[in-house]
């Protein structure tokens, strides 16, 4: 097995591991909802990263995830993330890290967020057939 395929499975088992962890999170009276959603934008963005790297393409290093989706379709030109809306998680890589004053954080948005994040491992997972 070439050394990118290799490459590309280990950013797949991180990003399975971000959405292990939101999943346990989401389990708790309480939940975390700040790391629940700061987990999906990773895993989300580490599963379409390690796609490019599966497709032998290259990414740029960001956690935009619009524009890892339009560099994807330099590699991949059937595959369709966008109907899944992941690029709403994209704020999720920062701005959860910090105090929200307008806490726009619910237990609805970190569902949401855990759907997109299997979907689109999912879908990426199907598509390679792995």
């Amino acid at each position: 097995m070439s050394e990118r395929i290799e490459l590309a499975k280990s950013w797949f088992q991180v990003a399975n591991e971000d959405i292990l962890t939101a999943d346990q999170l989401m389990r708790y009276e309480d939940p975390v909802l700040r790391s629940i959603c700061f987990h999906c934008q990773q895993a989300v963005e580490k599963y379409i990263k390690g796609l490019i790297i599966y497709l032998d393409g290259d990414f740029s290093y960001t956690h935009d995830i619009s524009r890892l989706l339009y560099e994807l379709k330099n590699y991949e030109k059937e595959l369709s993330l966008e109907d899944l809306e992941p690029d709403q998680l994209t704020s999720y890589a920062v701005e959860a890290r910090y105090p929200d004053p307008e806490n726009n954080l619910s237990i609805e948005r970190a569902r949401e967020a855990i759907s997109i994040a299997h979907q689109v491992r999912n879908r990426i997972l199907e598509k390679l057939n792995i």
